[in-house]
C-alpha cells in the first residue's frame, strides 16, 4: 500500500497537472501527442486527474507485476477491438496526433527510456523494502 501512496498517487497527480495545464506530458510531447476533450479543449484538472487514475489502474495496474501484465494486455485488446482506450471512452477524451512521427522523436523517446532503465532496480528494491515493513 505504501508503494501506491509514494509512487502511484504522486505520478497520477503530476500527470493530471501536466494534462490540465499543458495538454500533454513530456513523453506525449516528444511523440507529438496531446490529450483533449471531444470539443478540442484542454482538460480540466478533475478530468485530467480522473483520466490519469484510470490509466494508472486499468492501463498500468499500479505497477504491480502481475496486474501490470494483465492491464497492458487488457488495454491492448480493448484498443485493437474498439479503436480507443476505455478511459477515453468513459471520460470523453481523445489523444490527438499534432505532428507526424519523426526520427528525432523516436530517438528522444528511446534515449529517455535508456536513461530511466538504471533506476528500475532501485524502484523495485524500494517497493520490496516497503512491503516488508
Amino acid at each position: 500500500y505504501e508503494a501506491l501512496l509514494y509512487i502511484c498517487l504522486p505520478m497520477t497527480l503530476i500527470e493530471g497537472l501536466f494534462l490540465s495545464t499543458l495538454g500533454t506530458t513530456p513523453g506525449k510531447s516528444m511523440l507529438g501527442v496531446s490529450v483533449r476533450d471531444y470539443l478540442g479543449n484542454r482538460l480540466s484538472f478533475s478530468t485530467a486527474f480522473r483520466r490519469a487514475l484510470f490509466v494508472m489502474v486499468l492501463g498500468l495496474g499500479c505497477f504491480a507485476p502481475t496486474l501490470t501484465m494483465l492491464a497492458l494486455f487488457f488495454s491492448w485488446w480493448w484498443v485493437r477491438r474498439f479503436g480507443f482506450t476505455p478511459w477515453d471512452r468513459r471520460l470523453g477524451t481523445t489523444d490527438v496526433l499534432n505532428e507526424p512521427l519523426s526520427f528525432r522523436k523516436v530517438a528522444m523517446t528511446v534515449a529517455l527510456i535508456i536513461l530511466v532503465l538504471p533506476w528500475l532496480p532501485d524502484m523495485e528494491a524500494y517497493v520490496q523494502a516497503s512491503s516488508q515493513m
